[in-house]
């Protein structure tokens, strides 16, 4: 039998690019290479030289960059900012529809940070048959709910039946744990998995286990193929 890939659309963070991401994305990567296909899209504003970094979800050291929405009408975003704006985000979930249309179909969307929010929106918008997406699983890494209080009504307890696999930092600074977890209770059947460092993308310890365990539950949805546990051939 031939292999099955998933396809899955990733979305980056804030100051991130596609590129920047699937960069930082390396360890990732080469554990999943065999199983996921996985598709770098930017999101569609540039972020100004003037925005604040201060207190904004930002990578070190990451100048401009793009983000998927901006908390302030002066195009910053910090996580942790209680709104009632959210710039730009209309035009971010057209972005993710028109990629899934020229670049898909997707079996899985995967974000980081303020992409793995972006994520999660997206699939409250298809759960309520307000996007033209069809995900069948996501992967949220360091994600968060947002605080724009526009995006309340997407946010239902259970409303996201799709499988999806949170990965959380017990040490991340920018996107605490607690924060982190506030967005789980939306998801059906949420899987999370706690790793003891940052606000990065876990590959070591039993993080490459866990994608695997996951990505191997998906199978039943997505195909009938088996891979082993070494991931470098699918078993017949």
């Amino acid at each position: 039998k031939k292999n099955i890939i998933f396809q899955v659309l990733c979305l980056h963070g804030y100051r991130q690019d596609g590129q920047s991401f699937k960069s930082k994305l390396g360890g990732f990567r080469k554990v999943t290479k065999s199983v996921l296909d996985l598709v770098f899209i930017d999101a569609p504003h540039v972020i100004p030289e003037s925005s604040n970094a201060g207190g904004s979800i930002a990578e070190p050291n990451a100048p401009g960059g793009r983000g998927w929405w901006f908390s302030s009408s002066q195009k910053s975003f910090n996580a942790q900012e209680h709104t009632d704006v959210c710039v730009g985000f209309n035009d971010s979930v057209k972005a993710v529809e028109k990629a899934c249309c020229s670049l898909g179909p997707f079996d899985g969307i995967l974000g980081f940070s303020q992409g793995a929010a972006m994520a999660a929106l997206v699939l409250c918008l298809q759960s309520l048959g307000k996007s033209t997406t069809n995900f069948k699983f996501g992967v949220l890494i360091a994600g968060f709910k947002s605080r724009s209080t526009l995006h309340d009504v997407l946010y239902t307890d259970g409303l996201v039946k799709v499988p999806t696999l949170h990965i959380v930092g017990d040490t991340d600074a920018v996107i605490p744990k607690p924060q982190a977890m506030e967005i789980v209770p939306f998801f059906e059947s949420p899987q999370v998995v706690c790793h003891p460092g940052g606000h990065f993308i876990p590959t070591g310890g039993s993080c490459k286990t866990d994608y695997l365990a996951f990505l191997r539950e998906m199978l039943q949805v997505c195909g009938q193929c088996q891979f082993t546990e070494n991931n470098e051939e699918p078993l017949e």
